[in-house]
């Protein structure tokens, strides 16, 4: 059975209805104890005023009945107090006959209520108090009704905002995909087409349209990534991106924090075009990535032209040609080694090297064969897997040392199906720096490996296709 709004509210105030009595006079606490006790609700009772006022910095109260010439504090600093932190908790205050025009001005002045002269009469009392518990029962109900409306309200907005925002990211997705199917149409210049291009967007399907899309008019390197922090450490790390095509609202990194962090960070060279992709087209959205200095925006739905348009346009107005930035192509040198039982991951991390035109690699997959390579050759990076079990290769660095293997070039990588601590002796005997290479192994994965042993070593300085 549905309970009516009006209802619903009216218990809440009811059930958190709660009465603070003090005077300091026991005898009429326990005459106001008698007359009160007919009350279904939580009543404090005190005589002292101190101790009161201690209870007010607890507790709301919806009610607050005081008798005014009290020692240490007076009933109407009690109640001036109680208003100042709950001015729509009532505030009835019991005067002498000598306290009148006290009581008047604290009433005009809205300190309390009502005054209630002594000695009172008991019927007169109690259709006061009932009558201070109504307009409190009003009040609170006005002030929860008005919540809830509001709240509704802030609710269907966001559902609007959302299902408006859901809309334009499905549009955008047709529009992408209408190019996969007719991109040899679509003319895009060569130099854009050799830009590196990375995708920041959470929502999955309009991430992966817009690589396909990128790659289908011609688009050579583009990579996606839905966590800004992970973006940022790919473009330190990996490959130095020329583009970025960024969704503005993202959490709990947002298009202009992560474009920010991009300018703060030395280690990311050379800082590439900005480009914020949203779908808010409210003025102070956008002022806000204005104000940012992005180099473009493009709102959602969008056509693959507009972009094509809004990059031509933002390489113009920078002033610089649409080249190729990254680095030039380096054929490593270094002889990389890979030691493991398991085949297949020897296998994996060779045809990564070789992708990367890295013509030294050695692979074994005993620890016998691995320290005499190492023993005869010059070896720069190690591969090995850390379950490797094999006598020979047990307590590894007493190998090393006795074997008098030349180690102030070597750089090892532990793999490994998890993350594990290095091997204590390797890191500390040795003092070799150790980093650690985990299932995947994709190329990303491997350079990432690389780059903690080679500081500045990224992607862009092998010969990988990008494909």
């Amino acid at each position: 059975m549905n309970i009516p709004l009006d209802e619903k509210i009216a218990q809440i105030v009811e059930k958190n209805i709660r009465i603070l009595v003090v005077d300091d006079e026991p005898k009429i606490v326990r005459v106001l104890k008698r007359l009160l006790k007919e009350l279904a609700y939580d009543i404090d009772y005190f005589e002292s005023s101190l101790q009161a006022k201690e209870a007010v910095k607890q507790a709301e109260y919806s009610l607050i009945l005081s008798d005014n010439m009290m020692p240490d504090l007076s009933g109407l600093d009690l109640l001036r107090f109680a208003q100042q932190l709950y001015p729509e908790c009532q505030r009835l205050l019991l005067t002498g006959a000598t306290e009148s025009n006290q009581a008047i001005k604290a009433f005009n002045d809205g300190v309390i209520n009502r005054f209630i002269p002594k000695p009172w009469d008991n019927k007169e009392l109690m259709e006061y108090i009932n009558e201070a518990l109504d307009k409190h029962r009003a009040i609170k109900h006005k002030e929860i009704e008005t919540y809830i409306k509001d709240k509704t309200i802030d609710i269907q907005s966001k559902k609007y905002s959302q299902a408006v925002n859901e809309l334009r990211q499905t549009q955008t997705q047709l529009e992408l995909q209408k190019v996969q199917t007719v991109s040899g149409q679509i003319s895009i210049p060569k130099e854009i087409q050799n830009l590196s291009f990375m995708i920041v967007e959470q929502n999955e399907s309009v991430r992966d349209t817009i690589v396909e899309t990128l790659k289908s008019v011609g688009v050579k390197y583009c990579v996606a990534e839905p966590d800004p922090q992970k973006a940022l450490d790919y473009m330190a790390r990996v490959y130095p991106i020329e583009v970025v095509l960024s969704n503005l609202g993202m959490s709990p990194m947002d298009g202009i924090t992560l474009l920010q962090a991009i300018r703060d960070r030395n280690d990311i060279q050379p800082k590439p075009y900005f480009i914020v992709l949203t779908t808010h087209e409210r003025r102070h959205t956008i002022e806000k990535a204005m104000e940012s200095k992005v180099d473009g925006y493009v709102i959602k739905p969008f056509k693959i032209e507009t972009l094509i348009e809004q990059l031509k346009h933002t390489v113009v107005k920078s002033g610089k040609s649409i080249t190729a930035k990254p680095s030039e192509v380096k054929r490593r040198k270094n002889h990389f080694l890979i030691a493991g039982s398991d085949y297949e991951m020897c296998s994996a991390i060779s045809n990564i090297l070789s992708a990367a035109g890295i013509e030294r690699i050695s692979i074994t997959h005993t620890g016998k064969a691995a320290l005499y390579i190492m023993k005869e050759k010059r070896v720069d990076v190690v591969f090995y897997y850390s379950g490797l079990d094999d006598p020979v290769w047990r307590n590894l660095s007493d190998k090393f040392l006795a074997d008098q293997i030349k180690l102030r070039n070597m750089k090892l990588v532990v793999t490994s199906f998890s993350k594990i601590k290095p091997d204590e002796q390797l890191s500390h005997r040795l003092d070799l720096p150790v980093s650690f290479l985990c299932k995947p192994f994709t190329k990303d994965n491997v350079f990432l490996s690389i780059n903690q042993l080679i500081p500045g070593v990224r992607l862009s300085d092998y010969n990988f296709a990008k494909d």
